[in-house]
Formats: C-alpha cells, structure tokens, sequence
C-alpha cells in the first residue's frame, strides 16, 4: 500500500513539473514587454568575438561579434512576442551597457541564440539609437554563424568593388593625363599670345599712364591752391562765428548777472512713490569748463506757501551735481528728489557755487 501511495506521489509530481511551462506560456500575452525585456536582459549568457584578437572570421580591429544566448525556453518566448521595436531595443540596450569589452569597434554584429540556433541579427555602434537600425529576424532559427557568412559575402562584393573602381580609377587616371598633356599644350601657346598681348598692353598703360599722372599733378596743384584758399575763408568764418559766439555768450553771462551757470526751465514730476522731483535744465556761460555746482531749491505749495523739510524744518533744499563736463556754451540736464517735501509742487533754484575744471570756484556773493 506505501509503495501504491509512493507511485502515485512521483506521478502528481511528474504530471504538476510538465503542466507548470504550459500554464507559464499561456500567460506570456499577460506580461508586460518591459517585464518579458528585464526578464530576458537577466538570463542573456553573452559571448563576444573582438576583431582585435586573433580571429577565424575575418573580422578587422573596428568590427566585433556579440552573441546574446536566451538562457530558458519561456525567455525565448518572451523574446519572440517583443515587436520588432522592442527586439531592436533590447538587443541595442543589452550592447551598449557592455560596450565597455569592445572599445574601439565602430561595427558590433549582435546576434540572438536560443538552443544554438540563431534568431535575430542587427548590427549596432557605440550610442546607436534603434531608429537607425534595422533587424533581420529569422522565426525558424539559422545558424549562429550566419553574420560571418553574410561578412564573408559581403567582402569578397566590396573586394570585387574595389577592383572594378581601382581599374575605373586607372583608366580615369590616364584619361585625366591625356586631356592634361593636350590643355597645358594649349595653354602654353596661350601664355606665349597673351605675353605677347600684355607686353604691349602695357606699353599702351605706361603711356597713357604717364599722361594722366602728368595731368592729375597740375590737377592736384590747382585743387590745392584751391584748399587752401578755402581752408583760409573757413577759418576766417570759424574765427568770426567763435567770436560771435563768444560775444553772444559774454552776453548772456551779463543778462545771468555773472552767473556762470544759467537755469534755462525747471519743472516738478513725481516718482513711483510720489515724492516730488525737481528737474532742471542748466548751460554753461562762462568761459571755463564746470565739473560741479551747488544749488538752494525753495519749494511752495499749490497755493506759494513756502514749504519747510518736515524733520528739520529747513526752508530750503541743498543740491550739488558732481563729475560734470561741461565745456562753455554746452547745456545739460539733471533731476533732484525733493525728499521730506511732499507737498512741492514747485519751486525757485538759485546757483550758490560753481567748480571749475582748474579748481577755481565761483561763490554767489
């Protein structure tokens, strides 16, 4: 009865390990192909062929084979389910990720084995992005060593290539030599015409040359006798319109009573926070350049009522303008901010002191 029992153990155990595949393999359609992906990247058993090594497929120093050997029957179930898009990716990721072991090689022919036989094929470099790629899948299996067969095929085309172009390439080479031979032949009789022709064309140039160097010399001096003289009336015209403008100036210093810095408008705005400015346009009308000058600003109110600084009560606003450069006659502008007199809404400046570029200094008396 116990051995009865014990056989029909071994058979439910026998009968329970040949159902599981099938029972696994009908759910390959529920699995997601990054699960199926990470499932067949961890079982690949790789094997690399690198050009760079002594080698019985002919492959040169850039080229490399990389097998990726699908390690159980539900992975390569897995892998035959991926679209081709994902084929290409997995196999492109898998080689890259270890392109460490094939520095170098600018041609990686990657290869899918499942039970020695091979399945997909694609040939990938270092960064290769699947759009620029292409996969040749065989649903039946072929043999693994179907990438050195097809390299194989394939060199001795390009050998063929490259003879038919060495020879095209000679008979180009020749043809090349003859019509050289025949144009240099050709243009050395040119050269000896055109020599010829520019020897006297020359001659012509010399003369006509020496024609027109002779004429644009007397040119040249009347012109000259003529900047000068226009040279001369400009400056008597500049010497009169400086001294004219001296004189309007001098002027118009007496009209500012000495004042070397006359206030040609004022005007009072507001800054983003409503504080009163006061903007002013000035001129020089002396005669020296200013690089500074101190102002006294009173300010009124909408109804003349004289306004005071809030804190100190001052009944005025002091001003100065520093790193000026202005040259007598020149006019400039500059804005001061009215701070602790809010209610200014306009104002009478007067010029207490002007700093001239030497140092001297005017002081109104």
């Amino acid at each position: 009865m116990k051995r009865l029992m014990l056989i029909m153990i071994v058979i439910v155990l026998v009968l329970s390990l040949v159902m599981l595949p099938t029972a696994t393999y009908a759910e390959v359609d529920q699995v997601s192909d990054t699960d199926k992906m990470e499932s067949i990247r961890s079982g690949i058993d790789k094997h690399v062929i690198d050009g760079i090594s002594d080698n019985t497929l002919n492959l040169s120093a850039t080229e490399a084979i990389m097998y990726l050997n699908i390690d159980s029957e539900l992975n390569f179930q897995y892998f035959k389910s991926l679209s081709d898009s994902n084929k290409l990716e997995l196999m492109n990721s898998f080689v890259q990720d270890n392109f460490g072991e094939i520095l170098g090689v600018s041609n990686c022919y990657t290869i899918v084995v499942f039970d020695g036989q091979a399945y997909a094929l694609t040939t990938t470099t270092y960064y290769s992005n699947i759009n620029n790629l292409s996969l040749e899948y065989y649903s039946d299996g072929q043999s693994p060593n179907i990438m050195p067969e097809a390299k194989k095929k394939a060199d001795e085309e390009q050998k063929k290539a490259d003879e038919e172009q060495k020879k095209a390439d000679a008979e180009k080479k020749k043809k090349q030599a003859d019509e050289k031979k025949k144009k240099d032949e050709a243009k050395k009789k040119a050269d000896e015409a055109k020599k010829k022709a520019d020897a006297e064309k020359k001659k012509k140039q010399a003369d006509e040359k020496k024609k027109k160097d002779e004429a644009k010399k007397k040119a040249d001096a009347e012109k000259k006798k003529k900047d000068e003289a226009k040279k001369k009336k400009q400056a008597e015209e500049n010497k009169k319109q400086a001294e004219a403008k001296k004189k309007a100036l001098a002027k118009e210093l007496k009209a500012n009573k000495n004042i070397p810095l006359k206030i040609k408008s004022k005007s009072v705005s507001y800054n983003s926070i409503g504080i009163p400015q006061a903007n002013i346009e000035y001129k020089n009308v002396g005669t020296k350049k200013i690089i500074a000058f101190e102002i006294t600003i009173t300010c009124y109110d909408s109804y003349g009522r004289l306004q005071r600084q809030t804190i100190s009560n001052n009944k005025a606003f002091y001003g100065i303008s520093q790193g000026e450069n202005l040259k007598s006659g020149e006019s400039s502008k500059a804005t001061w901010t009215l701070n602790l007199f809010e209610n200014t809404t306009k104002f009478n400046v007067v010029v207490t002191s002007v700093l001239f570029s030497d140092n001297s200094v005017w002081r109104k008396k």
